[in-house]
């Protein structure tokens, strides 16, 4: 897949230093307009999937990995409570946040280590070249320590907004709803520059939200624009779940109930999948743009600078 050179000018009649052709930034993009603008991502990513199917094993294996961290952490927890060796209040209030910090650094770490996998699977496709699993797998296991440092990274930033959420009252938990949109917004392009520019996660920070507000301005309309599409894919599957209940309500027939419900949980499956897959390829293709100015063919100008941010004026090769 080629890579086509972005032309300076929004489509949608923007300026290519500022918002509109007056010089400031346009306001950004309420919930249907990211709703289009995450439709539009994730038909483009879907044609990217479509030529490499393969992508998809790899959140498959990050949910097989989850599945083995709850077993290997939950289940000593569980063991040690039934048989006794978890006693008083207090063992079992360190037993616990040692546990959640197993499942926050392991449930990070596997999820970073997939993504990154993705990708490079998807890089090397906008390079023209033809990705392959152990591509990605390979590429993450020669980065595993600096992710496994965002990992911890992540961990903590997160361990440290759940404790404060138990304490907040409801202007307080506004407030952290609000942080934690800036902090995903200022962190989205962390994971790609952890590992194609080999620097610490606080150099990655940094350096992620400057390409943001370089780029985009005051925000990233995609971020999370392609999660809203694939929320209303997982309905049906939702659905599916409710009806298995009023189906063993109406008929009594477990047979009938458990066919129904295997169905939406599957069908949820599969979406979360998706959404893995394509969330990463997305991220690939907006890190190109971001550092080098040139939009992955498959992608529309329209919805990777919708407003006529500017465009990168260096350009980072991979």
């Amino acid at each position: 897949m080629s890579i086509a050179p972005q032309t300076g000018f929004s489509p949608y009649g923007g300026s290519p230093y500022g918002g509109t052709p007056y010089g400031g930034h346009r306001a950004q993009p309420g919930f249907f307009e990211r709703l289009r603008i995450g439709w539009h991502l994730t038909k483009s990513a879907f044609g990217v999937l479509r030529m490499d199917k393969e992508i998809l094993l790899l959140p498959v294996l990050s949910g097989i990995a989850m599945v083995l961290l709850l077993a290997a952490s939950v289940g000593p927890f569980l063991f040690g409570l039934a048989s006794g060796a978890v006693q008083g209040q207090g063992a079992f209030q360190t037993s616990f946040y040692v546990l959640l910090g197993v499942l926050y650094v392991g449930g990070a770490f596997i999820t970073i280590f997939f993504n990154v996998a993705v990708i490079h699977c998807a890089t090397i496709r906008f390079d023209g070249g033809d990705p392959t699993v152990r591509d990605g797998l390979s590429f993450a296991a020669n980065n595993v320590g600096r992710i496994f440092v965002w990992a911890l990274f992540v961990a903590t930033v997160g361990m440290a907004l759940r404790m404060l959420r138990e304490r907040a009252g409801f202007l307080g938990q506004i407030l952290l709803a609000g942080v934690e949109i800036a902090w995903g917004i200022a962190t989205y392009f962390v994971v790609p520059i952890l590992v194609y520019r080999q620097v610490g996660p606080v150099a990655a920070i940094k350096e992620s939200a400057g390409l943001i507000r370089r780029t985009w301005g005051e925000g990233l309309a995609a971020v999370g624009s392609v999660g809203i599409i694939t929320m209303l894919l997982m309905i049906p599957g939702f659905l599916l779940v409710v009806g298995s209940i009023f189906a063993l309500a109406a008929t009594r027939s477990f047979a009938l109930f458990g066919v129904v419900l295997a169905m939406g949980i599957l069908s949820i499956l599969f979406v979360a999948v998706l959404q893995s897959a394509l969330n990463g390829i997305v991220q690939s293709a907006l890190y190109k743009y971001a550092t080098t100015g040139r939009i992955p063919q498959a992608f529309d100008a329209r919805d990777v600078n919708p407003y006529g941010a500017p465009t990168p004026v260096q350009a980072r090769p991979y």
